[in-house]
This record gives structure tokens, sequence and C-alpha cells, in this order.
């Protein structure tokens, strides 16, 4: 493998890094904001449940 062959591949290997992180970033924002909207509906729910039975 040539040197420049092997710089591409340490590029290439970088941007793999670089859009992995990028998918795992995204993919917590995406379950962090489904999890507080699932504790908002339960909540809202649990209030409703309560001013029924009063």
């Amino acid at each position: 493998m040539s040197e420049d062959e092997f710089l591409e591949l340490e590029q290439l290997f970088d941007l793999c890094g670089r859009c992995e992180g990028m998918h795992t970033e995204a993919a917590f924002a995406q379950g962090f904001r489904l999890g507080a909207n699932m504790l908002i509906e339960v909540m809202s729910q649990r209030e409703e449940s309560v001013l029924e039975f009063n």
C-alpha cells in the first residue's frame, strides 16, 4: 500500500468514526425526547385520574 493510499484509508476511517458518533448522538437525542414525552403523557394521565376520583 502506498503512502497516499494509506492516508486515504486513514481519512476514510476518520470519516466513519465521525459518522458513527453523529449517529449515536442523534439516537440518544431521539431516545431522550421519546422518554420525556412518555413521562409527560403518563403524568398528565395520572393527574386526570386523580381529578376523576375527587
